[in-house]
């Protein structure tokens, strides 16, 4: 399942999150909540399970999201407005963070930022953050695991992402041999039970439907490898030049920046 886009009838979004949202709590609180982001994402079951309750504005181009949350602002109404920026990630991806053209983005992100708090009203606070950093790898560096994977004929699926794979298995009691079989390519990944991840806290509180959605393994890369299984992972997974989803600095490091407040 993509969670951006991989909904359906058989994933409800209130059971795969049923947490109180950002959202529902400012609402809560008597504020106004909005989600300005492109039209894509208007009644995904996404935005549904992270943002449920605000109003959706519909913004394609940069120049129309940031009209639109300067339009609130200007308002003076209590808002909570939340406004969402994919390019540069879907470019870095594609060329990379330390291309040109990736830098250009940013330059010209900065100058759209710069241009839309210098337009609002004094009172009103911006946070600019991001989700993921970004790691950049090379061809040489991507393991397909397939013949790892398959020799204790336990794995029933492999999802996650390309720098941590999630490794689901048909037989718990085979977790330690599934581990053993991994052992040789240590030096590219750490293998984790997720039930020592989640005895260390790494997800807060999970509850037991999330649980249940949990693999028994999780496949954390080290240095710039990549990880695959070429069942499971889309060919144009394999032409990206960036990744994220491990525990490097570069990929859980994301700015904060706080103006107004």
């Amino acid at each position: 399942m993509n969670l951006l886009v991989g909904w359906n009838e058989r994933t409800d979004p209130l059971v795969w999150q049923p947490r109180e949202t950002v959202s529902e709590r400012a609402l809560a609180l008597g504020l106004e909540c909005n989600v300005v982001a492109a039209s894509e994402y208007r009644g995904t079951g996404y935005s549904q399970a992270t943002m449920r309750g605000a109003n959706f504005i519909s913004a394609d181009s940069w120049q129309e999201k940031f009209e639109a949350a300067r339009t609130i602002a200007n308002s003076k109404r209590q808002s909570l407005t939340y406004l969402y920026i994919p390019e540069l990630d879907k470019y870095g991806h594609q060329s990379g963070w330390s291309s040109s053209g990736w830098a250009a983005m940013l330059e010209e992100l900065d100058s759209a930022l710069r241009s839309f708090c210098e337009k609002i009203p004094k009172d009103t606070g911006v946070v600019i953050t991001a989700d993921h950093g970004m790691i950049e790898t090379a061809k040489p560096r991507q393991l397909v695991l397939d013949d790892c994977y398959e020799k204790s004929g336990s794995v029933q699926f492999v999802g996650g992402d390309t720098r941590v794979n999630y490794v689901y298995l048909d037989n718990i009691g085979a977790v330690d041999q599934v581990a053993a079989d991994l052992e040789p390519l240590s030096y590219a990944f750490d293998t984790v039970k997720t039930e020592d991840a989640i005895a260390a806290n790494w997800f807060g509180e999970v509850l037991q439907p999330a649980r249940d959605r949990f693999p028994e393994l999780m496949l954390l890369a080290k240095s710039d490898f990549t990880l695959y299984h070429s069942k499971y992972f889309k060919s144009r997974s394999f032409d990206m030049v960036a990744h994220h989803g491990s525990l490097s600095p570069a990929e859980i490091r994301v700015p904060l920046i706080r103006i107004g407040f």
